[in-house]
């Protein structure tokens, strides 16, 4: 294996419960095995980003283009491309995208990671 992976993001493959090019398995396509992330394209207020139960993991979003609104029960928080959060592994969360659509790096890790599921898909 190559110690460098360059990938394009046409290149990468959707999430099994996305529609096409929603969910992006980045990780998977980098070939990194110890944590799981994902680009995640939400369009203008919708409701794409499934709730999530939690799973056991700790998850940093990240929002590349655009805007959302975090909703925890601690509240909710604004997301936009100057803003980092993280989310414990026992917090429920939903990303709400606001009126110009985002897109969203999503990176989550713990002993689940291995499971290669991502934001609101089952295990595989």
């Amino acid at each position: 294996m190559n110690e460098v992976t360059v990938k394009h993001i046409d290149d990468m493959h959707s999430g099994e419960h996305a529609g096409p090019k929603k969910f992006l398995d980045v990780g998977k396509g980098l070939g990194v095995a110890d944590v799981d992330m994902r680009l995640i394209k939400l369009s203008p207020n919708s409701s794409e980003f499934p709730k999530e139960e939690t799973d056991g993991r700790e998850s940093v979003y990240i929002v590349l283009e655009g805007n959302a609104v975090l909703h925890t029960p601690e509240g909710t928080t604004d997301l936009d491309p100057s803003v980092f959060v993280r989310v414990g592994p026992t917090v429920k969360r939903t990303i709400v995208p606001g009126d110009i659509g985002a897109t969203i790096l999503a990176i989550a890790s713990g002993k689940e990671a291995q499971g290669r599921h991502g934001p609101g898909e089952a295990p595989r």
